[in-house]
């Protein structure tokens, strides 16, 4: 519901489901995303670390979180949940993208590319692990691999304005 434009009624659903089964841990991961979306973000944690207490081994509720956190500035929090995240579902690759973006953030490139690279591994046409990737490659100055990351980027999404300012800029 909430992925169709209708949030206000997933946020229903979730909710009654919820009523119905208090132990229900996907309803309240759902429930987190949806208020997430909306912006209401300690809300959200609250109902992510209800469905981790419900179940500890959900991977996409470490995910979420680690979104959450990230999108606070809570970034070594945010590692640890998307790390947990990555223990319990290897070949998550949207975690190894943020968990990428996240040490880039902190200022390890080295396992930021680590992350990335994984990310592309699992999913290889996935254009902003190719984006960031290319991005963290350039702050090492490896700029021909950097430049075949956005040349990916254009041709999965000839749109890409910033992988295309790269690439001219990375001309001159």
């Amino acid at each position: 519901m909430a992925s169709q434009g209708q949030p206000q009624e997933a946020l229903r659903h979730y909710t009654e489901a919820l009523r119905l089964d208090p132990t229900f841990a996907e309803a309240y991961n759902n429930l987190g995303t949806a208020l997430a979306n909306q912006g209401r973000s300690m809300e959200a944690i609250h109902y992510y670390t209800e469905a981790l207490r419900l179940l500890p081994s959900y991977a996409r509720a470490h995910y979420n979180l680690g979104n959450v956190l990230k999108s606070q500035g809570k970034l070594q929090e945010a590692i640890q949940h998307y790390m947990e995240a990555l223990r319990l579902q290897p070949n998550l690759a949207e975690a190894h993208h943020n968990l990428g973006a996240t040490l880039a953030d902190e200022g390890h490139i080295a396992e930021a590319i680590e992350h990335y690279s994984e990310a592309l591994r699992l999913r290889p046409n996935y254009v902003n692990a190719h984006y960031h990737l290319g991005i963290a490659l350039a702050k090492q100055g490896r700029l021909a691999e950097a430049r075949q990351h956005f040349a990916e980027v254009l041709r999965l999404d000839p749109t890409h304005a910033a992988a295309r300012q790269f690439l001219e800029s990375s001309r001159q």
